[in-house]
């Protein structure tokens, strides 16, 4: 697992924005990059949030969970222009005892989205 995103990029032969756009580990670098950007952010606070990553045994899974004073904060984060979120999945959070929406979702979009 590679916290560098130019050094994972470099290590599977990616040189350029195109050639990432259609790489299949796209999903996986685009997450890794903004989980460090909000690690970088999150290292400015007083108190610092535990970072953490949910996944169910029924297939569910958040990207990214912040945990502050034992609130959760769960963040989906998309590498595509257009971010969905089924209803299906919101059903399999719901049914959780640890997440609940309201979910954050960052994504490649210009525009910020919240998933109730």
């Amino acid at each position: 697992y590679f916290c560098d995103t130019g050094l994972a990029c470099f290590a599977q032969s990616i040189s350029s924005p195109e050639a990432l756009s259609g790489h299949p580990l796209l999903g996986a670098i685009f997450e890794t990059a903004v989980l460090g950007e909000i690690r970088k952010l999150a290292s400015l606070l007083a108190t610092k949030p535990n970072f953490y990553h949910w996944r169910a045994s029924s297939g569910a899974e958040v990207d990214l969970i912040l945990e502050r004073d034992g609130k959760f904060f769960p963040i989906e984060i998309k590498a595509t222009h257009q971010p969905k979120v089924s209803a299906a999945y919101l059903q399999k959070l719901r049914k959780s005892a640890l997440l609940m929406p309201p979910i954050g979702l960052i994504s490649a979009e210009e525009q910020s989205y919240l998933v109730k």
